[in-house]
């Protein structure tokens, strides 16, 4: 018989049922997984970086609590407040303001510590407004954060609504929140009515990371983030100016000017035509910063270190003191240091913030993921 002609024999193809299963349960967990929403990406507006630690914040605490007196705890908060450049967490709020028992105290610490406050969420607001007795000093406490720019979250206020049982407060609440503006997660809230933005503009800069699935820059990010401060939080009361440097530094303007509609719009347009690019001259900009007659609090951003012209950080703190006039011009400072760049020094750079903050009367926070 001709082989060609001969039948093969047939393979058996069947799986055994324990490797049938097998695949069915492998195949599940992968339509499980493609399914799933993608994880969002950490928001540098809820990062707690640049908090106080477990053991300054304790000292804080017991410091309130020794006192008996609330014009004494009102003191002791004050105090603590001077100990370091270090921020609050929405969850350090919450525990400060219960440790005052008369609704008028928990007020005037939420006031004091607002330049600390790194942002609250609309959980951590609750949590503060449980800490009142009564609805209308729960109003009251709600309008006092509003109108100091703590809430990062305004968009979740649904839950602050929820957190008052009567509708006659829901309604009052509500309106309240309507006219609620965000907290900067960079800048915060800006007091001060004279002020200078100093920003790092250097190759370092240029590094990426996201947010909600957008890709940005450093420096896109923080030109985003100074536009909403100028544009939203900045009134005709106030007047300022803008330094950005790298290898170099280079003002808007001569001075500080009015925030007037059209200065705001130039402002904007300085802001968004930089680019990421050179060295880090920090001395040369903070110089620039402290020349104007006027100014009252500057702002420093940057993720680096001193690169080009002094950049001993020891000798740059102590010319900034000198130029804070005995801490009554302070420097905020901001490490923010998102995302990953070649030649990166985290540690160096968030260390270089703080010191100038605290040499200055300033406050101190990083922005990292």
């Amino acid at each position: 018989p001709d082989p060609c002609l001969s039948p093969r024999p047939r393979r058996d193809t069947r799986q055994p049922a324990t490797m049938r299963a097998a695949c069915i349960a492998i195949l599940v967990v992968v339509a499980a997984y493609a399914a799933a929403p993608a994880a969002a990406d950490p928001d540098p507006c809820f990062a707690n970086a640049g908090a106080r630690n477990s053991t300054e914040f304790a000292s804080c605490v017991d410091h309130i609590k020794h006192e008996t007196f609330s014009s004494d705890k009102i003191d002791a908060l004050g105090a603590c407040l001077k100990q370091t450049d270090r921020g609050f967490t929405g969850t350090q709020v919450q525990t400060i303001v219960a440790l005052f028992t008369f609704s008028s105290d928990m007020i005037t610490a939420i006031k004091m510590m607002q330049p600390y406050i790194l942002g609250m969420t609309c959980d951590e607001i609750v949590a503060v407004l449980n800490t009142y007795s009564f609805s209308s000093d729960k109003i009251t406490a709600l309008q006092t954060m509003v109108d100091q720019r703590v809430i990062v979250d305004t968009k979740n206020s649904a839950e602050i609504i929820d957190a008052f049982t009567f509708s006659s407060d829901k309604d009052a609440a509500r309106k309240i929140l309507a006219g609620a503006k965000p907290r900067n997660c960079v800048y915060g809230n800006i007091i001060a009515k004279n002020v200078v933005f100093v920003v790092d503009t250097s190759g370092s800069m240029s590094a990426t990371f996201s947010v909600d699935g957008t890709r940005y820059t450093r420096l896109q990010y923080v030109a985003k983030q100074l536009s909403d401060v100028i544009t939203n939080q900045l009134t005709s009361t106030n007047n300022m100016n803008i330094v950005r440097f790298s290898s170099g530094s280079q003002q808007w303007q001569p001075g500080l000017v009015p925030v007037s509609a059209s200065n705001a719009a130039l402002a904007e347009t300085f802001v968004n035509s930089w680019v990421a690019d050179g060295g880090t001259n920090i001395y040369d900009a903070l110089r620039t910063a402290y020349s104007y007659s006027n100014v009252e609090a500057v702002y420093l951003l940057s993720d680096g270190t001193p690169s080009v012209g002094q950049t001993n950080p020891n000798i740059i703190a102590e010319a900034a003191a000198g130029w804070s006039k005995e801490m009554t011009i302070p420097c905020h400072t901001i490490a923010f240091l998102e995302g990953s760049f070649s030649g990166d020094n985290k540690a160096a750079s968030a260390d270089m913030m703080s010191k100038l903050a605290t040499a200055t009367g300033g406050s101190y926070r990083m922005l990292t993921q």
